[in-house]
């Protein structure tokens, strides 16, 4: 995601998910590619999805998914952050 390239960091956080599908944090940064792509309505799906596991990532999840809902910029979380 860092080099821009966001259809392979999807399938990259997607493959992950398989394996750990309650990670709240993953589900966060495919909802901010899918949804800096432009892939809307997968973008609130997923975080549909990452919200429905009880994480503690809920609040970032429900910024992105108003964020979305509303048009407001998106910034990705920057390499090797938390």
């Amino acid at each position: 995601m860092a080099i821009g390239q966001y259809e392979k960091a999807a399938k990259d956080y997607m493959h992950f998910l398989k394996g750990h599908p309650t990670d709240g944090k993953v589900w966060s940064y495919l909802v901010e590619v899918l949804a800096l792509a432009g892939n809307t309505k997968a973008a609130l799906d997923a975080a549909q999805k990452g919200l429905s596991t009880g994480s503690h990532w809920s609040k970032r999840l429900m910024s992105l998914r108003e964020k979305i809902i509303t048009g407001k910029p998106i910034i990705s979380h920057t390499p090797f952050s938390n």
